[in-house]
Parts: structure tokens; C-alpha cells; sequence
């Protein structure tokens, strides 16, 4: 829990200055965490397959 605890606030002190900066920079921002979001899911499915 503590671990789920930390990582959001890493999220967060890196998510709200790029909400702030808005334009390019949250386009960009968005598109990464969208690719990382990806990624895990990914993750997930290949996890499923391998028992």
C-alpha cells in the first residue's frame, strides 16, 4: 500500500505542472502516459497468456 502510496504522488508532482503548462507540452504529456497505459495493458494481456 505504502509503494501505491508513494508512486501517486510521483504521478502527481509530474502530472499537474504539465496540466498547468497546458498546450504542446499537455499534448505531449497525455500521449505519454496514453503510450505507458498501452504498455501495461500489454503487460497484463501477455501475464494472462503465460500461466
Amino acid at each position: 500500500m505504502k509503494k501505491r502510496v508513494i508512486s501517486a504522488v510521483v504521478a502527481l508532482a509530474i502530472v499537474i505542472p504539465i496540466l498547468i503548462a497546458g498546450g504542446t507540452i499537455f499534448y505531449f504529456g497525455v500521449g505519454v502516459i496514453g503510450l505507458i497505459g498501452f504498455n501495461e495493458i500489454l503487460t497484463l494481456k501477455e501475464k494472462d497468456k503465460n500461466p
